[in-house]
């Protein structure tokens, strides 16, 4: 074919001609003119940036026999010359893509141990390096270490996190920007005036913006139009071709939201389908003119009739649409949806009726059930009685009352009179056993004619024993010995008090409680010790996961687990980073093993994996003397911990 496309004939062929890049143009061009190269580069960033060029122009400034003084390769030596037809043996260009496997990787390291066969150095320009396997990265890893001083290795990629740590720590490292809207329409205007196209400014201010930051893209747009196309280029012709929605259109649509005209916007919405207009596209560009139109009020009140509320609104519920479009069956019905809930009218808040408008009967039961919440929202003050003495031991059955019934009286019971204790001595010799009912009866003719001697009765014969307490004493104590412990001293007091009936009556405060020590908090597991359970644990859940954490080793550092993984597990590494569903796996074994919750941070470490046979956690596994019959077996740690 004769004909070569605009992105491949402009091609920059020197540093300066790099657009958008000048950081890194400064400092190539700096190695060059000093003869610095280091055996390994690497060049990333998105597509379309110049990072192919960039690697061809610096392994031409290594060969070149008569570089200028600003660092750039002449393009007038054999080498140059060489290396601009193509026919340079010692300018090797690999797609990673495609020589992926270890087998390729063997070869070249096979290959980097022969001289040049022309040049002074032998250059390997790697594309898509991350395209490499682990295994082909290990072996690579050689060379790198150790590189011949004729060898330089330039690598490009996309996705440099995909690299090991190892590659990318023994790499000269160049991150590549999106070149900027105004750099690509300059440069597409300058192509234009040497290909003798008619290119508009608003066309090539559109073209630049549809690359995305990539002057390869835009170049191949611009040779798109121009072929497609006899005369002038400009925008509608861009529109047409590329499938782009009309300016005016997007910002037609965008008052129609802002007036909420439910109508024209639906009216919109067909006219867009009916063309085959990208959905998505179109609503990505909605959510541009919408930002620009907030910050332009923000900047200015004045230059817009609409508040900056309604901006941020339209703005805010159309931000997420692109993601429900791409998911959706019907991504129309979805639009459609989006445009009724923005044009939808707000709910005014209802105006506030006077209390006087409202119905007396309303107005007091509401004031009623506000009373009743405010009383029952406070808490009442108790107040502690003091411990009562009796003077007689009968009465201590009174010191039973719970202390339950004392806190709801909430003050001091009065005390007796002579005849009340008489009637409660009555009433507990009611509820005495049957065999001692003459002593009671005795004790009520004592207590009824205190001057008169007690009358003499004929008791029947007993068998020696000690002395037997008179009935009202036995019966106190008897409930004394049934009191509980929380009332020993009330009944101490009525024993002293029946002692010594002639004394007056005192009051005395009850003995203090002792405080409770605390609880102390339950030890953590320590979850390095029980890793293995752990992983256990986790084959149990999802046996997917534990093939990715078999490998790593954990440490417990300020409460967070840290696990490394091998530099040649990196997959599992990443994948750890990433999947938010592996992390909870873990989580969820710690907390069934540990009985704790841990964070877990993820490093990437500087071993290789143990074999397959080896189990460097737990161990060689010890054989276990089985228990003697009728012994039971100690207690394991982790049964403990539950």
């Amino acid at each position: 074919m004769s004909y070569t496309a605009l992105y491949r004939r402009y091609r920059p062929d020197h540093f300066s001609a790099l657009v958008g890049q000048p950081h890194i143009a400064r400092i190539l061009a700096s190695a060059a003119r000093r003869g610095n190269f280091v055996h390994a580069y690497l060049f990333c960033g998105p597509r379309g940036t110049g990072k192919t060029s960039a690697a061809r122009i610096l392994a031409r400034a290594v060969i070149c026999q008569q570089p200028t003084a600003e660092g750039d390769p002449c393009g007038a030596c054999p080498a140059c010359l060489r290396a601009l037809r193509g026919e340079s043996l010692d300018i090797i260009e690999i797609d990673g893509a495609s020589n992926r496997g270890i087998d390729e990787v063997r070869d070249l390291r096979e290959r980097v141990k022969y001289a040049p066969a022309q040049e002074r150095a032998k250059i390997y320009i790697i594309d898509e390096v991350h395209m490499l396997t682990f295994e082909a990265f290990n072996a690579i890893l050689k060379i790198l270490e150790e590189p011949p001083q004729h060898v330089v290795f330039i690598f490009a990629t996309t996705a440099p996190h995909k690299l090991p740590a190892t590659v990318l720590s023994r790499c000269q490292r160049f991150d590549f920007r999106r070149i900027g809207e105004a750099e690509i329409e300059a440069h597409l205007l300058h192509i234009a005036v040497q290909e003798g196209i008619a290119l508009l400014p608003e066309a090539a201010r559109l073209i630049a913006k549809k690359a995305d930051g990539g002057m390869r893209d835009a170049v191949s747009l611009l040779d798109q139009c121009a072929a497609a196309i006899n005369g002038p280029v400009n925008s509608d012709t861009v529109c047409d071709l590329l499938g782009i929605v009309d300016q005016e259109f997007i910002r037609s649509l965008a008052k129609s939201l802002l007036e909420r005209d439910l109508a024209a916007a639906l009216t919109a919405v067909e006219r867009l389908t009916g063309s085959g207009k990208d959905l998505r596209q179109a609503m990505a560009d909605l959510c541009e003119t919408l930002r620009d139109g907030l910050l332009e009020v923000i900047a200015d009140p004045a230059a817009s009739p609409y508040q900056p509320a309604a901006w941020l609104d339209l703005l805010t519920n159309f931000a997420d649409l692109d993601y429900k479009l791409r998911q959706a069956a019907a991504p129309r019905i979805s639009l459609e949806l989006a445009l009724i809930k923005a044009c939808a009218p707000q709910k005014a808040p209802s105006p506030a009726r006077p209390l006087a408008a409202l119905p007396q009967p309303l107005v007091a039961a509401a004031a009623a059930a506000g009373a009743e919440i405010a009383s029952a929202g406070e808490k009442p003050e108790v107040k502690k009685p003091p411990v009562e003495r009796f003077d007689r031991p009968d009465a201590a059955h009174g010191a039973k009352q719970s202390g339950a019934e004392i806190a709801a009286a909430g003050e001091k019971p009065p005390a007796r009179e002579p005849q009340e204790k008489e009637q409660h001595c009555a009433q507990a010799e009611n509820t005495a056993p049957a065999g001692e009912q003459a002593a009671d009866d005795a004790s009520k003719s004592a207590a009824a004619k205190p001057n008169q001697p007690p009358a003499e009765k004929a008791a029947p014969p007993r068998t020696a024993q000690a002395p037997k307490q008179p009935a009202e004493e036995q019966h106190c104590a008897q409930a004394e010995n049934t009191t509980p412990a929380g009332e020993q001293a009330a009944d101490d007091a009525s024993k002293s008090a029946a002692a010594k009936p002639n004394q007056p009556l005192t009051e005395k405060t009850a003995p203090p409680r002792k405080a409770q020590a605390p609880k102390q908090p339950q030890s953590k597991a320590d979850p390095v010790k029980l890793w293995p359970q752990i992983l256990d644990q986790v084959e149990d859940i999802n046996r997917g996961a534990y093939f990715r954490l078999e490998n790593c080793r954990p440490s417990q550092r300020e409460g967070r687990l840290i696990l490394e993984f091998p530099f040649d597990r990196e997959e599992d590494y990443r994948y750890f980073s990433q999947d938010p569903m592996l992390r909870k796996v873990l989580r969820q074994a710690a907390a069934t093993i540990c009985g704790a919750n841990y964070e877990f941070t993820a490093l990437p470490g500087d071993f290789m994996a143990p074999d397959l046979a080896e189990d460097e956690y737990s161990g060689a596994a010890e054989e276990q003397e089985p228990e003697p019959e009728g012994q039971e077996a100690p207690e394991t740690k982790q049964q403990a911990l539950f």
